[in-house]
């Protein structure tokens, strides 16, 4: 099942990772709705709106996902899917199919 991933499995999350989830942890996003089973529309405090993916790959609308992860999909993964933030699941850059459904 691991060649369903489309991004490489990663061990330990990367520095700029860290650095994004303390800014992710700090923020406070509202969740405006569900698109699909790892998608979401989320609304910041000053009313900007951010389309967030977290499955097979990152996308967000903000544009600075997809080759690291962005404050709104870590935002996703830890607060909204509840992933516990010593889980790898949470730092990787794609999801396999048995993943994306488990969260």
């Amino acid at each position: 099942a691991m060649s369903e991933r489309s991004a490489p499995y990663r061990m330990r999350p990367p520095e700029t990772y860290e650095k994004v989830k303390e800014e992710a942890i700090g923020s406070r996003f509202f969740v405006l709705q569900q698109v699909g089973p790892t998608g979401f529309v989320l609304r910041d405090e000053h009313d900007s709106k951010f389309r967030v993916f977290v499955g097979d790959r990152l996308s967000c609308g903000c544009g600075n996902s997809g080759v690291e992860h962005c404050v709104h999909t870590v935002y996703v993964m830890i607060k909204v899917l509840r992933v516990p933030e010593t889980n790898p699941l949470s730092w990787q850059l794609s999801l396999g199919a048995a993943e994306g459904s488990s969260v």
